[in-house]
């Protein structure tokens, strides 16, 4: 197997990584929306991992959401 094989099996390899991610992402983002802010920061507390990502993101994007009203 050449560098070039080498380099292309690695980039599938985290390209597919990514979409997992990604797709995990999404799915507890969508969980989650639902959630007021004090249950969203006591699961941010109690939780880690993507989890954690998610529920960060979806806080961040309420304040985002109450700074341009």
């Amino acid at each position: 197997m050449g560098l070039w094989d080498l380099i292309k099996k690695g980039a599938k390899f985290v390209g597919e990584k990514y979409n997992d991610f990604s797709g995990e992402l999404h799915k507890y983002k969508e969980e989650y929306s639902s959630y007021d802010d004090e249950r969203l920061s006591r699961l941010y507390n109690s939780t880690n991992g993507i989890r954690k990502i998610a529920i960060a993101s979806i806080l961040a994007d309420r304040i985002r959401e109450r700074e341009r009203r």
